[in-house]
């Protein structure tokens, strides 16, 4: 399944990574709390289950690595072409 085929889901999978500071934000308080990190990661695997009935915590936090490889990979191809 690629990002292309779920742009819809893949937008609002993204927005739930951002909203919640526990994955991103090492100043907040969420961040290092494994029982909030852990409720989110549950939230993340709800929804991803919309599109793979078998995903898993696993699954989810490869999905966040493969995003935030692209987002890096635009960021310098951006920075090359300044």
């Amino acid at each position: 399944m690629s990002f292309a085929d779920n742009k819809k889901f893949w937008a609002k999978f993204i927005t739930l990574y951002r909203d919640n500071r526990a994955f991103w934000d090492v100043r907040s308080k969420e961040y290092s709390n494994k029982h909030i990190k852990g409720e989110s990661y549950g939230k993340l695997v709800e929804k991803a289950k919309e599109i793979n009935p078998d995903a898993d915590e696993k699954f989810v936090k490869a999905k966040i690595e493969s995003l935030n490889f692209i987002s890096e990979g635009i960021k310098k191809i951006v920075e090359v072409e300044k």
